[in-house]
This record gives C-alpha cells, structure tokens and sequence, in this order.
C-alpha cells in the first residue's frame, strides 16, 4: 500500500505472507499467478476506542503523510502476522502507528472472564522500539499528550529506569528492553 503526495510515495505497507496463488504455466511456457478469492482470517466486529485530543493537536496530526493509510494499516494488522511500515522521517511512523491501533483496540485489556472468541478485542500490549533511550521517554510523554492520556497508561522502559504500570497500555522502548523481554518468554 503506497500513499501518494505530489508524485512521491510518503509511506508504504507491506505484509509479510506467504503467495498462496498457484501458478500457470501457458501454451509458450510463460509463467502467471492464478487469482484466488482472499480468505478472511477473523470475523471479528470492529472495535472504536474514542480518543478526545486537543483541537491544535488534531490539525497538526491531519497533516502527517501517513494518516491518509490509517485503516489500510490497521486492516494489515489485523490481517497478517508480520506488517512492515516504511515512510520518510517525519511522516508519522512512531507517534501515530500506536495511536491508530490504541483506536482500533488493540491495547484493550482482554477479559479472563471472557470465553467467547468472537467478541474479543485483539488486545495486548502496543510496544514501539526506539534505537535511543531520550528518544523512548521523549516520544511516550509525546504520544501520551497528543492522546490526552496519563502517563501510566502511555509509558516508557528503558535499561535502568521506567514508568511501566499494570495499566500501562503502549509501552516504548529501547531495541534492548525488547530483546531481554523475548528473551524471558523462552
């Protein structure tokens, strides 16, 4: 998915899935995909978390590149494992990607009460990974206040010091903290 602003391409989305299209092969021994219908992976019903920001904000975040792809990404999450999103710096990459899928209810608590599949939010934690430990911090009290969210629940861990709650919600990062938190699912 390529979104377009004056002849250049500003972001992209890219799903990582295997082609499942069998190929042909013609009477001159050329080769082409065979369309097949696209399967749906989840019926699930769509999920809104209101979100009341700032009216300054707001303008200011309508003229990021990558808001006009909002629900493309947001369907490619849902849809697939592995999303791979590519955009020009200062395009909105990591103050707006956790905040479209905060939206769509990803970040929701899951409910143990819960038994039924069908009506379950995707849930989770939203994890951002910044290379740079001020880049962490500085980026979750931004994205908290675009938000007009507390801080416990738009937070920030990084080697030695962190503000991470059971609220906590979206959560950055360093590459670091990610790596010694997969570590420990193993």
């Amino acid at each position: 998915i390529e979104d377009t602003v004056d002849g250049q391409s500003k972001s992209s989305v890219s799903s990582a899935t295997k082609s499942t299209e069998p190929i042909r092969e013609d009477e001159q021994g050329k080769t082409e995909s065979v369309a097949q219908p696209k399967v749906e992976r989840s019926s699930r019903p769509a999920v809104f978390v209101p979100v009341h920001r700032d009216p300054e904000i707001q303008a200011n975040r309508l003229q990021l590149p990558i808001l006009g792809i909002e629900q493309e990404i947001v369907e490619a999450v849902r849809e697939n494992d592995v999303v791979i999103v590519c955009g020009e710096t200062g395009s909105g990459k990591t103050t707006q990607l956790p905040q479209f899928l905060f939206e769509a209810g990803f970040g929701k608590k899951r409910s143990d009460n819960d038994d039924d599949d069908t009506n379950k939010s995707p849930g989770g934690m939203i994890g951002i990974t910044e290379p740079r430990r001020v880049a962490a911090v500085s980026m979750s009290k931004r994205v908290a206040r675009e938000m007009s969210l507390s801080r416990r629940i738009v937070s920030y861990q990084i080697r030695y010091e962190g503000n991470v709650t059971d609220d906590t919600v979206i959560k950055f990062m360093t590459d670091g903290v990610l790596l010694r938190e997969v570590q420990q699912d193993f």
